[in-house]
């Protein structure tokens, strides 16, 4: 294993990452909700945002350079190779890897999924079409199921019309999305306090990629004042989903370095 091998892993890794990841929003978008209309949940939690977090491990298999001496040895050795090579693979190597910090990858890669797609739907969602499809109503469910919305009144057709009820209500998740965004949201209170949400939880994050992938020593009270920032967006802003687990992810991150270092 040298440094181009490790180096193509690494991009190997990290695409198969992605893919997981658009694939997974693609299918099931932001609240969990598919095309169907059908509600994927795990444990309460959509399936979009459980499953983000489920793949987040192959991020582990990011390969590290261990010796700074031997990373710039086998820069200069590999650059000399290529010379004499007209195709070259794309390779990325992280220097800054090491066992101390390997699990780091996977937090920062789930934390900025969760912040890009709160982004998207604060900025972006509902701004290419003239209205967002929203999920159909309890007459329009009974119709697809029975072909009409008078439904008969029989025992039989109770357990239907309870999971009918239920799947609408677990719906409703995809509803307050509406209210976050810019371009969907009757008013700006919503989308500008969803924003506001984001900026909060950038501090903390911040300070955590000083400390665990810059090397850099943040002093103890600077991470202990940014850690109540993130209890704004885990109690008010409840309309993403992606945005309150980063807050506590944030949170909870934060309180294992304090708890180290304390």
């Amino acid at each position: 294993k040298d440094i181009r091998t490790r180096g193509l892993g690494n991009v190997a890794c990290i695409v198969s990452w992605m893919t997981f990841i658009i694939s997974l929003y693609g299918s099931f978008g932001i609240a969990g909700v598919g095309n169907s209309f059908e509600t994927y949940t795990i444990f309460g939690m959509p399936l979009s945002i459980a499953g983000t977090i489920a793949v987040s491990p192959i991020l582990l298999f990011l390969d590290g350079e261990m010796n700074a001496s031997k990373y710039r040895s086998s820069i200069s050795s590999t650059h000399q190779r290529g010379n004499n090579q007209d195709f070259k693979l794309p390779y990325l190597n992280l220097n800054r890897l090491n066992n101390s910090n390997t699990w780091f990858p996977p937090f920062i890669g789930t934390m900025i999924v969760f912040l890009i797609t709160s982004l998207y739907v604060i900025l972006l969602r509902g701004s290419t079409s003239k209205a967002v499809v929203t999920p159909p109503t309890i007459d329009e469910l009974m119709k697809n199921v029975f072909g009409t919305s008078n439904v008969i009144h029989d025992v039989a057709v109770i357990d239907h019309v309870k999971k009918a009820l239920l799947q609408s209500m677990i719906q409703q998740s995809s509803h307050r999305l509406s209210g976050c965004g810019f371009w969907t949201s009757p008013n700006t209170s919503g989308p500008v306090i969803h924003l506001f949400g984001v900026l909060l939880c950038l501090p903390t994050l911040y300070r955590l990629f000083q400390e665990w992938w810059q090397d850099v020593a943040v002093p103890t009270n600077e991470l202990f004042f940014t850690l109540p920032l993130n209890i704004i967006p885990l109690v008010i802003c409840r309309g993403i989903p992606g945005l309150r687990v980063s807050a506590l992810c944030n949170m909870v991150a934060g309180a294992h370095h304090l708890y180290i270092h304390i």
